[in-house]
């Protein structure tokens, strides 16, 4: 069915064969399913499958540089409980209190060997959800320490997770540079496209994109968000539900992840379909927001500048509700989806 959509899309010539593959893995492809934001309306917050979600048990979120919106948000709106890791956070530096029995976390980095200071993503998911059968979620933006990690995390390990929303960096280094390509991350993608489908991207504007890589047209981000399912579920879905072709930007997207940089928009290449009348109008929209609104920027005195991001850009998230529950949600008793509208 997803062939159908890809047919007329510019092809990847030029390109060699396995960074061709990699890229025809980060293009979002058609889903049946609605995304929704959760994280707040700043960076770090990310556009995720609903329906999926339900059967999830618990979010692992390396990389957290204490700031739990996100998981904040799984908990009050669908009932998920996190695991956080970071070494470089502390408990009292969090924006949020820590929520006894639905949320842990351990000052440690995410490795290729667990120690007193590091674990391994296997030995992390072991411990803290043992039952191999209980659907995860993975979210991870650990600063291009993710290659290693994918590369070398086993398939039994991946394969527990449903959905998986992942911050890439350093793209357009790795994907202009065959050596460097298959030293990095070659297996990574392998690994992920072996078990996943990439249903959404997003490009964090904080470090510019790629010129046309090897003539072929398409550039890429340096860094880049993308929202990924698991196939088995995602053909479970697609034989009842019709598909929904990208957005790109969707209209939940954050305009941009640093307020002060001009945002990037990933080219006709990325696309699966022709933007709409919609999709160009929001383009536009966000192009003069940034004109008009932040590009003299730099001529504003800094703590002016902080004192706008701290009144500006509060989480609104409310998960008191659950803050006396015990440690699984029953189906029924899960909160239902909330409407949420952004042009």
């Amino acid at each position: 069915m997803i062939a159908v959509f890809l047919k007329n899309r510019p092809t990847l010539g030029g390109c060699p064969k396995e960074i061709a593959n990699a890229l025809e893995f980060l293009i979002p492809k058609p889903s049946p399913f609605v995304l929704e934001r959760f994280g707040g309306n700043s960076d770090g917050a990310y556009l995720v499958p609903y329906e999926p979600l339900v059967n999830v048990v618990a979010c692992f979120s390396p990389g957290v540089r204490n700031s739990k919106r996100f998981e904040d948000e799984l908990l009050a709106r669908v009932g998920i409980k996190s695991h956080l890791l970071d070494a470089s956070s502390d408990l009292e530096l969090f924006d949020t209190p820590l929520i006894a029995e639905f949320q842990t976390f351990e000052k440690k980095w995410l490795g290729n060997e667990s120690s007193s200071t590091e674990t391994t993503l296997t030995d992390w998911v072991e411990r803290r959800e043992p039952c191999s059968t209980d659907d995860l979620l993975l979210q991870m933006d650990i600063e291009g320490a993710e290659w290693p990690i994918l590369s070398l995390t086993p398939t039994e390990t991946l394969e527990r997770f449903s959905v998986i929303v992942l911050e890439l960096h350093k793209l357009d280094e790795i994907l202009a540079n065959p050596d460097l390509f298959k030293q990095r991350a070659g297996k990574a993608f392998k690994n992920l496209g072996d078990l996943f489908t990439t249903i959404h991207a997003h490009p964090n504007n904080c470090c510019g994109v790629s010129k046309s890589l090897f003539g072929s047209g398409m550039k890429v981000p340096r860094t880049l968000e993308v929202t990924l399912i698991r196939k088995d579920i995602l053909k479970g879905f697609e034989e009842t539900g019709e598909l929904i072709s990208p957005e790109l930007p969707h209209p939940l997207d954050i305009w941009r992840n640093v307020p002060g940089k001009p945002p990037i928009f990933l080219g006709r290449e990325w696309r699966t379909a022709k933007a709409n009348m919609r999709t160009i109008v929001r383009i536009a929209v966000q192009r003069l927001s940034y004109l008009f609104l932040w590009s003299w920027k730099p001529y504003v005195p800094i703590g002016l500048y902080k004192f706008y991001k701290r009144t500006h850009f509060r989480p609104k998230i409310v998960v008191k509700e659950y803050s006396d529950r015990g440690n699984s949600f029953p189906q029924g008793e899960r909160p239902r989806r909330m409407a949420q509208d952004q042009f």
